[in-house]
């Protein structure tokens, strides 16, 4: 019945867009005879709908959980659409009266429409769910990530358990099915990603993309793996620092507090910077009111409609763009990492590909300076490899501006100041130095951002990341020494505060 409903959604939509693109084309003039002589395509329309969203999909999730994949599902669902409404209307009655431009008005509505719906959703959702649960600002950014090697009851029991009492410990990163036909199927929202033989290929695969598994859940007897695969998970054991757990021998569903993460890299400058202070914690920042300012709501809102102008505005471009990394380096055309979001909230940040496989046929990993190619330089030089992270800023899990989403080995606990708010496709820190800044700058960087938003400030970084990419990135010194003095508490007596920090962040700076 659910299923049934968000179909009849999706058609009204077809249908309004339809009528929405008329108007458009008649410059908002309504005119009962046009009005008629749209009836066919428009009956044509719906009866195309009705048949091609189900086969694509549209209707099968659920649109408070809109991910990528369901806008995905729209962009591609609405055109063949509006194609099969065009090409059956014109086998009726060869267009008659029908301007040529309103299939083409009629896709970019629909897109936009069925988006919308979703996105608004998802936002309602959203902020139902923030006012019944406040963020775990003291929990740790780093969680536990598992892989789960089994696919049947128990592997069930295992993430309906781990999602109840333990969502904000354990992240379960996919599983390993027991056959080739289980692939790229979902286990209570959990990705399907392989077989057990293809463990230590499935190990490599989820590093590139940012995930570190810390524990693999064996759900099935020992007896029931293959050699091949009890040799596998015996070298991961003792070579590695991930834990093997045979669920058949001892039940726990609780994270491993005893997990030891591999220290946080540190920059050049060392982790104050050459500076030797430290940053307000995320805490110190919540507790100090800086996030409840107006204009985040001002500029959620701005982002939530500024991006679904973009990605209408810029599908036929992410069309070429596909086309060309699909026949460059193949398909998919995309590649996504795992980083943490707002309150350190675990998010996929999705990019066009702009290298080939990281391993070669034989497991063997390929250096970067082989895997580049002239398309995939042009579009990360260029930021177009970004453009599909508009879809991250519609549904709420980045910004326009803000800190820049690090992989989770990057995100030092002592820097969590940053994850007060939601990431950015650029921010303050992205054009005043990028890359070439060593990681603690750029998060006081990022802090100071959080304390200093406003619509002057991004609208400065939005023209100074235009510079960057034409110029190139460029280290601003000065910048850099603003920040800490304004938000580095500073070691030793002479301890200096941010100007929004309020004495709840004091105490709670000096208790930690």
């Amino acid at each position: 019945m659910r299923a049934l409903v968000m179909l009849l959604l999706d058609l009204g939509a077809i249908a309004i867009a339809a009528v929405g693109s008329l108007l458009l084309r008649d410059n908002l003039e309504f005119s009962p005879e046009r009005m008629v002589a749209l009836t066919p395509y428009l009956l044509f329309s719906v009866g195309a709908g009705a048949l091609l969203l189900p086969v694509v999909g549209t209707n099968r999730g659920f649109w408070r959980y809109s991910t990528f994949s369901d806008f995905l599902r729209v962009s591609i669902g609405a055109p063949l659409t509006v194609l099969a409404a065009t090409s059956a209307t014109f086998a009726y009655d060869r267009l008659e009266g029908l301007a040529r431009a309103i299939p083409v008005l009629h896709v970019i509505l629909a897109v936009a429409l069925m988006c919308a719906l979703r996105a608004a959703m998802r936002l309602r959702h959203g902020l139902r769910s923030r006012a019944k649960i406040a963020p775990a600002l003291d929990a740790p950014v780093r969680s536990e990530t598992v892989l789960i090697l089994g696919l049947n009851t128990v592997a069930e029991l295992f993430i309906r358990a781990a999602k109840q009492f333990a969502a904000d410990a354990i992240h379960i990163a996919g599983v390993l099915g027991r056959n080739d036909r289980h692939r790229g199927r979902f286990l209570h929202g959990v990705s399907i990603l392989g077989l057990p033989d293809e463990l230590l290929e499935v190990l490599r695969r989820l590093e590139v993309h940012g995930v570190e598994i810390n524990r693999i859940v064996v759900t099935v007897a020992p007896s029931e793996l293959s050699p091949q695969v009890r040799d596998a998970l015996g070298s991961i054991e003792d070579s590695t620092g991930i834990t093997i757990d045979y669920f058949s021998e001892r039940l726990r569903l609780e994270a491993d507090n005893s997990i030891q993460h591999p220290p946080p890299p540190l920059s050049e400058d060392g982790p104050g910077g050459s500076r030797g202070g430290s940053l307000p914690t995320l805490r110190a920042i919540v507790d100090g009111g800086v996030i409840v300012r107006p204009y985040w709501r001002i500029k959620r809102a701005t982002d939530f409609a500024l991006s679904l102008v973009m990605i209408v505005a810029t599908a036929p471009l992410m069309v070429i763009i596909a086309a060309a990394v699909a026949l460059d380096v193949g398909v998919p055309v995309l590649f996504w990492q795992e980083r943490p979001g707002v309150f350190g909230r675990r998010m996929k940040l999705y990019k066009f590909r702009t290298m080939r496989s990281a391993h070669d046929e034989l497991g063997r990993r390929i250096s970067e300076e082989h895997r580049s190619s002239l398309v995939g330089r042009f579009l990360r030089r260029t930021r177009l490899d970004e453009l599909p992270q508009l879809f991250n800023i519609l549904i709420g899990e980045m910004s326009f501006i803000g800190p820049r989403p690090l992989l989770p080995v990057d995100q030092s606990p002592a820097h969590s100041g940053r994850l007060a708010v939601r990431p950015g496709l650029t921010g303050w820190a992205q054009v005043h130095g990028g890359r070439e800044v060593g990681a603690s700058d750029k998060a006081a960087m990022d802090v100071w951002y959080i304390f200093n938003a406003s619509f002057q400030n991004d609208l400065a970084i939005s023209l100074k990341t235009v510079r960057m990419v034409i110029l190139g990135e460029k280290v601003d010194a000065k910048r850099i020494e603003q920040a800490w003095q304004e938000v580095g508490f500073w070691e030793g007596n002479n301890l200096s505060l941010p100007r929004s920090v309020g004495p709840a962040a004091i105490s709670v700076r000096i208790v930690a």
